[in-house]
């Protein structure tokens, strides 16, 4: 993570992104490189525009597999997923197309997965008070994307919101 908080400039962007893109992806660690891509994505415009339709694709296997992992969970490692999520929204500066229902089979994976999120953390019964204060903060972040994968999206701080739920 601590690369995506301090690389600046187009060229470092591109070769940090390469090193992270250039590893196995799935075996990341939610809070490292999962993280450290999520910054990378949603601190610059140059960035998303890096990613080839592959490396997309890849991304969001990954962070299908970082939504996935938590539920029935506490969802203690759950703050990057979003984050990273959102940061592949921002391929459409490249795609305008990419990640919109009915247009990207991804956005209909994304969408099955954070409904079945929500039905997890909704459905809790007796949830512990740190499930329930995530609860709150995580439900309104997938409600917004649920809405710019349908395209109509309304929150323009919406990567500001993920950034302070997920403290970093």
């Amino acid at each position: 993570m601590d690369l995506g908080r301090i690389v600046h400039g187009d060229d470092t962007e591109r070769r940090g992104m390469e090193l992270l893109l250039s590893s196995e992806i799935e075996s990341w660690v939610w809070n490292r490189q999962s993280a450290c891509m999520a910054f990378l994505l949603s601190r610059s415009d140059t960035a998303p525009t890096l990613l080839s339709r592959a490396d997309v694709k890849r991304l969001a296997g990954r962070a299908i597999a970082d939504f996935q992992r938590n539920i029935g969970e506490e969802y203690t490692m759950f703050n990057y997923a979003p984050f990273l999520l959102a940061g592949l929204l921002r391929w459409r500066l490249k795609d305008p197309t990419a990640l919109v229902s009915g247009v990207d089979p991804l956005a209909a994976d994304f969408l099955a997965i954070i409904e079945e999120v929500e039905a997890d953390l909704a459905g809790r019964r007796r949830p512990s008070a740190n499930l329930q204060r995530r609860r709150s903060k995580i439900l309104p972040i997938l409600r917004d994307l649920k809405q710019e994968l349908l395209g109509e999206g309304t929150n323009p701080d919406l990567l500001l919101d993920i950034y302070g739920v997920s403290g970093a």
